[in-house]
């Protein structure tokens, strides 16, 4: 199993389980927690699919339901499902797939010659070609017919059962965002049975975690323009989490280098830019005055763990170093510094200290 395009550890997979499947006949291996999206791009494979019309190539574009490129025939016979997204599909012990629309296989299909003409093959062509003479139209449309759709419907009954359970709630909350969870949260606060549908079987949201955490912390500003406001600068410094996790906790050695540079080179413009907003919104040492919301709970954040790659790299901007410092002053923050597990060996092998052992970070 080729693992370049993996990361060397962290996620939500288990590296000590290896699942077998095939995809387009090919036996190729992942691991348990993989989406198929996820392990077929973990073994190099990017072309999944073509497209309906022109039969162009086709990859992955997203990593959700919101998938409309990765389409595949999932599983044969009575049990195979058309049309399933791969980025949906938690890989298990013998999964088959298959590329659609294609033939005879998705690397060379003859349908891709549609492409040669697609010049005079505009949309909907085939209502004004194929409908002279009137008498050949049936004709027409056997093959019309067969050029639709993308996969395969099944052709026998399905021969397994499937299990059920009746759940009965006075409130039904459908999607695990924010608003779900606060929604929820106030339903459940009045006494009813309360029941959270989601798409997905974990709540991965972690932006919509922490302003949930806000609104039951008191880290949620209570006037709507505010809020806003510190919305806006909450995303500006979660922008920050994928340039500086990895790079602090997981990569080393030259990958390493070069990722800090190029971060080291591009966040004091950032930091420029949250000078502004501290100047503009605040008459005090945090965002918004005195009081500290989510939003600086991040900025301390992401700020802390860019000093862990240059300890000096705040130290021209004085609004900044001065919200570093009065944020380190609160009471609970200042008991949580002093016993905060230490990480070490940043770019060689990062590990956190943690009751004197030392434990690698990423996983």
């Amino acid at each position: 199993m080729l693992n370049r395009n993996r990361l060397v550890s962290g996620g939500s997979i288990n590296r000590n389980k290896i699942i077998n499947f095939k995809f387009n006949g090919q036996e190729l291996q992942g691991f348990e927690g993989d989406t198929l999206a996820s392990a077929l791009l973990a073994n190099d494979i990017h072309l999944i699919g073509r497209s309906f019309k022109y039969h162009r190539p086709r990859g992955i574009l997203t990593a959700g339901s919101e998938e409309p490129n990765a389409l595949v025939q999932l599983e044969t016979g009575s049990k195979t499902e058309p049309n399933a997204r791969a980025t949906e599909i938690e890989l298990y012990e013998g999964l088959i797939a298959t590329s659609q629309n294609c033939w005879p296989s998705v690397k060379y299909d003859i349908g891709a010659l549609n492409n040669l003409f697609s010049r005079i093959l505009p949309a909907g062509f085939y209502y004004k070609t194929f409908m002279w003479p009137p008498s050949m139209w049936l004709f027409y449309e056997h093959f019309i017919r067969k050029a639709a759709g993308l996969g395969e419907a099944p052709k026998k009954k399905n021969p397994d059962r499937y299990e059920q359970k009746f759940f009965y709630c006075d409130v039904m909350i459908i999607g695990g965002g924010v608003n779900g969870l606060v929604a929820a949260l106030a339903a459940a606060r009045s006494g009813a049975k309360v029941l959270i549908v989601d798409e997905k079987i974990e709540i991965w949201q972690s932006n919509s975690i922490v302003r949930f955490l806000a609104t039951i912390t008191g880290t949620m500003p209570e006037d709507k323009m505010i809020a806003a406001q510190a919305d806006s600068i909450f995303e500006s410094t979660h922008e920050l989490f994928f340039p500086l996790n990895p790079t602090v906790n997981v990569f080393v050695g030259e990958h390493h280098n070069n990722l800090k540079k190029q971060f080291l080179e591009t966040f004091p413009t950032k930091l420029k830019n949250f000078t502004k907003q501290l100047e503009k919104l605040s008459n005090g040492p945090f965002f918004f005055g005195k009081k500290p919301y989510y939003c600086d709970f991040s900025a301390y954040h992401h700020f802390s763990l860019a000093k862990l790659l240059d300890n000096e790299i705040l130290n021209e901007f004085p609004k900044i170093t001065n919200f570093m410092g009065e944020f380190e002053k609160l009471n609970n923050i200042a008991e949580y510094l002093k016993n905060r597990p230490e990480l070490i060996e940043i770019g060689q092998s990062p590990k956190m200290i943690i009751n004197g052992e030392k434990l690698k970070t990423g996983g």
